[in-house]
């Protein structure tokens, strides 16, 4: 039977007693050190912690467990590179140790370097080839180098070893989802459902993947149910907002986004989300608003710029658009499949929006 928190926290405070005594007793006594850290760990004092791993360490600097169990306690308090360099050390004592190579892979994808994280959760992999864990790190730092084939391949690897876990079958949706694959992610969203059907979080996925393919009637359905299931969240917000954009219900989209601003103020995605629904209206003042705001939170957001000036476009403000458009294309946006999102050609922009539009901004858009 699962302990309440109450019988968790005197669990904890018992053995962390225990373990003051037996230091009282012996104070080169490095395992107690150690075992009293990891209690200080698993109650969040990770101060305290550090300072007992820390003292193991003196006391026997050999002791490959204790720098793992700091490294573990220096990435719960987001110092990574402290965490690395214990990890790193854990290693070189103990090169066969799994878990400190999973582990140094978890921290340096944390701080972005996930060329290392991968080799980490690789060389993890190959000394323990059946756990499902270690393919599924790894998936998701292939996930986030956009490599989605090898995410999904690790992805699958863990369905094989565990095919019951839900949380393995929505990884995979993402992933197919990202390469356009919308049957397979629904697929998968659908299993990991039947498997885990109150996880709010695939109703919402795979609502975008819906509004992916243009079912925006299934996408509101599906994030219908998030927010009946999380209230609070404001992704699931979002999301829904994105399909009622889709659906060309502007208002009920833009109703959608205010509420995941009032939850998140300072989160770029929602202000872009919005301006592009006002854009859809066609208010494109308050559209630039909020793309100018959006980057103000997120500069380094090039789809934002090329939003905004088509938004400037629609308002004749040809000098800004072209800066706008020529910042989004210089970051590597594609400017061109944008506009051609919405329109036939610039002449076609031209005919339906009754505007010049200067030559060298036409040269910016043309598809050669």
């Amino acid at each position: 039977m699962e302990k309440t928190e109450a019988e968790r926290q005197k669990y904890y405070n018992d053995a962390i007693t225990h373990y003051t005594e037996a230091i009282d007793l012996n104070p080169e006594d490095a395992e107690a050190y150690n075992n009293r850290g990891n209690a200080y760990h698993d109650i969040g004092d990770f101060a305290a912690a550090i300072q007992d791993f820390s003292k193991a360490i003196d006391l026997v600097s050999e002791d490959a467990e204790a720098y793992n169990n700091r490294g573990n306690a220096y990435y719960d308090i987001g110092d990574f590179a402290a965490a690395i360099e214990d990890f790193s050390r854990a290693i070189e004592l103990a090169p066969e140790d799994v878990w400190s190579y999973n582990n140094r892979g978890f921290a340096y994808h944390n701080i972005g370097d996930f060329a290392a994280a991968i080799q980490d959760f690789s060389r993890a992999i190959d000394l323990d080839l059946e756990e499902a864990r270690f393919y599924s790190n790894r998936g998701f730092a292939y996930y986030d180098i956009g490599d989605f084939a090898a995410a999904i391949e690790d992805f699958s690897k863990v369905i094989g070893l565990n095919p019951e876990n839900a949380n393995s079958y929505h990884d995979r949706g993402l992933a197919y989802g990202n390469i356009g694959d919308f049957a397979a992610a629904i697929a998968d969203f659908n299993k990991a459902i039947a498997l885990a059907p109150e996880d709010a979080s695939v109703y919402s996925n795979r609502g975008l993947v819906y509004a992916g393919k243009g079912d925006f009637a299934a996408a509101v359905a599906d994030c219908n149910k998030a927010i009946a299931l999380a209230p609070e969240n404001a992704l699931f917000y979002n999301g829904r907002g994105v399909a009622y954009a889709g659906k060309g219900d502007f208002a009920a989209s833009i109703a959608d986004f205010n509420r995941a601003i009032t939850l998140a103020p300072e989160e770029a995605l929602f202000y872009n989300g919005r301006g592009v629904a006002y854009a859809g209206k066609e208010d494109f003042e308050a559209a630039i608003a909020d793309y100018s705001k959006a980057i103000a939170l997120a500069p380094e957001n090039a789809e934002v710029y090329s939003n905004r000036g088509e938004a400037w476009l629609h308002l004749k403000e040809w000098q800004k658009a072209k800066a706008d458009l020529t910042t989004a294309k210089k970051m590597g946006f594609d400017i061109i499949e944008s506009i051609y999102n919405d329109y036939e050609s610039v002449e076609d922009f031209e005919a339906k929006n009754e505007v010049k539009v200067p030559e060298d901004i036409a040269a910016l858009l043309w598809r050669k």
